[in-house]
């Protein structure tokens, strides 16, 4: 067991590994980018907007693309993921902000011109 698990993690760069007494294999490895729960945690405007340009390109309907989300969702999403969403989907877009919804709570939808 042991030499298989070698084996298998022996490209990936971890710092240890070892196996508890019920046979779990525990890893330990340094971070790349931050995971989705601590972006959640610590920026939870730009992870509501990460969340919304997903939710809008699984529209299926036809037309241009609203986007409603609070101004500080809306604040996160920079000029070229705008662009990126507009190219992936091949839609206009337009943004609707309102104050009253939850972070959480903007959502996308196709509307005619």
């Amino acid at each position: 067991m042991d030499a298989a698990l070698a084996q298998a993690l022996d490209h990936w760069p971890h710092q240890s590994t070892a196996m508890n007494g019920f046979g779990f294999v525990q890893l330990v490895a340094r971070l790349e980018r931050p995971s989705i729960l601590h972006r959640l945690r610590h920026d939870r405007a730009g992870a509501c907007a990460r969340l919304l340009l997903r939710q809008a390109e699984r529209v299926q309907e036809p037309g241009t693309l609203l986007l409603t989300a609070h101004p500080r969702v809306r604040a996160q999403v920079p000029a070229k993921w705008e662009a990126e969403l507009a190219r992936r989907t091949g839609r206009t877009l337009r943004w609707h902000e309102d104050t009253g919804l939850a972070l959480t709570g903007g959502f996308a939808q196709a509307v005619s011109s």
